[in-house]
């Protein structure tokens, strides 16, 4: 949904925020101190990966939350082919039943209504 773009589009700005000033504190130690034995190259390269996999982790849970929330819509107005589309597309997210318990009832109303 919107709401879940949203927060998701903050968390990525701040995660952007937080890489450049690591960056520039980055910057401004390699000025003051000697080089040390470790590549910077390599520092920067650890750290892009980290915000890609904080990136990826975020679109990952922003999409899982449309598709609960979707879900329960669909539960609630016993609409079976967006039931039977949310199901599939938590499946392919790997949403967990413990953490969704929108999924065995959506399930089970799938069920009742294809019968």
């Amino acid at each position: 949904t919107e709401e879940a773009v949203m927060a998701a589009q903050r968390v990525l700005t701040k995660i952007d925020e937080r890489h450049q000033q690591q960056q520039q504190q980055q910057q401004h130690g390699e000025e003051a101190e000697a080089k040390s034995a470790s590549s910077p190259g390599r520092d920067r390269s650890k750290e892009e990966e980290e915000v890609k996999a904080c990136r990826v982790e975020v679109a990952h849970q922003a999409a899982v939350d449309d598709v609960a929330e979707k879900l329960e819509h669909a539960v609630s107005d016993l609409n079976q082919e967006q039931l039977e589309l949310g199901l599939q597309q938590a499946r392919e997210l790997s949403m967990r039943e413990d953490l969704y318990p929108v999924l065995p009832v959506a399930q089970q109303y799938l069920q009742h209504i294809v019968g």
